[in-house]
């Protein structure tokens, strides 16, 4: 066989593989759910949920059969966030970020995803690996590009990656946003949290409680704030070593030097923002870490820069992290075979009730829906 023989065969061959590669192997119905934007005349969006026909997949791209989405408090504030970004319209774009499910379908051109693959979605598919730029956030998933709110959905390939297996599809959907955060601000694989040193989670909620789990599987000792005994006890049950009510201790900061014997914690995980900036930055140690990832009581929050340079602290703004992150995280997760905790679960249907519950604060970790 000559050379050019040989090059049209493998030619041949290549072909055939891409297309069995994209090879259509799951039935698939006519039409899907999907919950969709919808900007209203005050320039506020809204979400609606709408049938449409299944979509198709470009030559990069892979069709998601969603099995289960996680809520997160963008979702809840979703319409007045889109307005302040100022972006064109943004009317039929799928809404939601985090997800897993079954790949059914995949472009031409796909190389890394194959149909029948368990996988989770990727917030930033731009953002591959550290270090970040202005570009990383770019074709963020329910915010610049379709996201994962429907029954079926259509995805870059880089917009997945496999999901742990011994997740549940419910559990697996948690960890795009909120866990993908927690592991950013604790910094584990970058040696930010050794194991021996003292982490202070404020609060219970979704990201406060993967920091507690990663913590505490790192070799970290953990404090956790609430304003619930309740939810302490639930902590403590999860591995924190102590918990401090800040309803019965407002000066909370003071109780952490209380209980670390003057030290402080050595890492500070601060979802408040302004409201809790400032006794963060007291319950901090000399050298310690000051991870700021949220802004519960506004964002507009500002630290004393003499307390930092007197205690030579650094302070970090976390938003996310990178796909290969997740892809660390979940292998760390499977290592240490780590649960996600899902206070509740609501069918599709009721993802209105569902906000409303993530509005209240009445639950501990994450809230699920199932499709």
């Amino acid at each position: 066989m000559s050379t050019s023989q040989m090059k049209l065969t493998l030619v041949l061959i290549c072909s055939w593989c891409l297309q069995a590669w994209a090879a259509p192997d799951f039935p698939l119905p006519p039409t899907t759910r999907q919950v969709q934007l919808f900007r209203n005349s005050d320039g506020n969006y809204s979400r609606r949920l709408v049938t449409v026909p299944i979509p198709q997949v470009g030559e990069r791209e892979i069709l998601l059969h969603v099995r289960a989405v996680s809520i997160q408090r963008f979702d809840l504030e979703m319409g007045v966030m889109l307005k302040q970004l100022n972006q064109a319209d943004l009317t039929g774009q799928v809404a939601g970020s985090d997800a897993a499910g079954d790949v059914v379908r995949v472009g031409r051109l796909v190389t890394t995803v194959r149909p029948g693959m368990r996988v989770i979605s990727v917030i930033s598919p731009e953002f591959i690996e550290h270090p970040m730029s202005a570009n990383s956030m770019e074709g963020a998933l329910g915010l610049s590009a379709n996201g994962v709110f429907g029954d079926y959905v259509v995805l870059k390939e880089t917009a997945v990656v496999p999901m742990p297996r011994y997740l549940s599809y419910e559990e697996a959907a948690t960890l795009p946003s909120s866990a993908l955060t927690a592991w950013s601000a604790l910094g584990i694989d970058h040696n930010v949290l050794r194991p021996g040193d003292t982490v202070l989670v404020e609060g219970t909620g979704g990201v406060s409680t993967f920091a507690l789990q990663f913590a505490v599987a790192a070799g970290g000792r953990v404090i956790v704030t609430s304003s619930s005994d309740e939810k302490l006890q639930k902590a403590r049950s999860l591995g924190a070593t102590a918990g401090i009510n800040y309803r019965k201790e407002p000066n909370w900061s003071a109780a952490v030097l209380r209980q670390t014997n003057g030290h402080g914690a050595d890492l500070v995980v601060d979802i408040g923002g302004r409201s809790t900036l400032e006794q963060s930055m007291n319950s901090l140690a000399y050298e310690g870490n000051l991870a700021i990832l949220g802004g519960l009581g506004g964002y507009d929050g500002t630290i004393s820069a003499w307390s930092l340079m007197n205690k030579a602290g650094t302070a970090r703004g976390i938003v996310g992290g990178a796909r290969n992150d997740l892809v660390r995280m979940c292998r760390f997760m499977e290592q240490h075979r780590i649960h996600p905790v899902i206070d509740r679960t609501y069918p599709f249907s009721e993802l209105e009730r569902a906000l409303s519950d993530l509005e209240s604060g009445s639950f501990v970790g994450k809230l699920v829906l199932v499709l």
